[in-house]
Parts: structure tokens; C-alpha cells; sequence
């Protein structure tokens, strides 16, 4: 009845979307014509690896282009194992052992991409270094 803390009905309140000013546009318009990418061929060769795809986000089972690219026979090999060595009863049991052929499939795919990652950062030199534990 008189009860404040009753959640409040209604659309929620709107919020005020910041304006740039034309001052502002304008040396950003400026300054992206400035930008003509890396000049040095050390530069051209990482900047080449910013449209690498790792499929960490896929939406596609298997990765069929690119240089991630993965065998569908590959995938079918794993599944007809788990179905062999866990022998599934029923519906219910054979999707359970289908989520985790592709669990384990997608898993595969992130080691792939993290031990890419870290060549990469090895090969450019880079120090890793983990911060101290408290």
C-alpha cells in the first residue's frame, strides 16, 4: 500500500547521448587521413595478423577456411569415439556425449589459439611477465 520500496513501473528514464562538437569532428576527420598504417615491413607483418580469426567465437562447429582451418572428418572421428567408448543409452545420453564432443572440440580450438598467441608474443620479443601474488 504505502510501501517505498515497491519497484517503480514505467519505461526507464532516458539518458542524454553526448554530442561532439564540430570543432572536434573535424581534427578527427584530419587526423584519420594521417593514419596510412604501418611503414616498416616488421610493422606491415604484425599489422597483417589483426584480422586473424581464432574461432574462439565461431559461430560454425567446424572452421572450414582460413588459417584455423579444421577437418569436419576430424570432428566426426572424435564424436564416433565418445559414442564408442561411452555408449550412450537413449536420446538424452547421446546428446550429452554430442555436448561434449563439441565442449571438447572447442577446447582443442582454444589451446590452438593460446599457444598461438603465445609463439607470437615470443617471437616479437615480448616479456610476459605475471604480476606478484599477494
Amino acid at each position: 500500500m504505502g510501501n517505498n520500496s515497491e519497484p517503480k513501473s514505467g519505461p526507464p528514464p532516458q539518458t542524454e547521448i553526448p554530442r561532439v562538437s564540430s570543432r572536434k569532428l573535424e581534427a578527427n576527420r584530419k587526423n584519420a587521413l594521417k593514419s596510412t598504417g604501418p611503414k616498416s615491413r616488421e610493422g606491415k607483418r604484425f599489422s597483417s595478423r589483426n584480422a586473424h580469426k581464432h574461432g574462439l567465437l565461431s559461430r560454425e562447429l567446424v572452421i572450414g577456411d582460413g588459417t584455423g582451418k579444421e577437418s569436419l572428418g576430424e570432428f566426426h572421428k572424435l564424436f564416433a569415439e565418445l559414442i564408442e567408448d561411452l555408449q550412450p543409452q537413449g536420446r538424452a545420453e547421446l546428446s550429452l556425449v554430442e555436448t561434449v564432443a563439441i565442449c571438447d572440440w572447442r577446447f582443442r580450438r582454444t589451446l590452438r589459439a593460446e599457444a598461438e598467441q603465445i609463439a607470437l608474443g615470443a617471437s616479437r620479443d615480448v616479456d610476459f611477465v605475471l604480476p606478484a601474488l599477494t
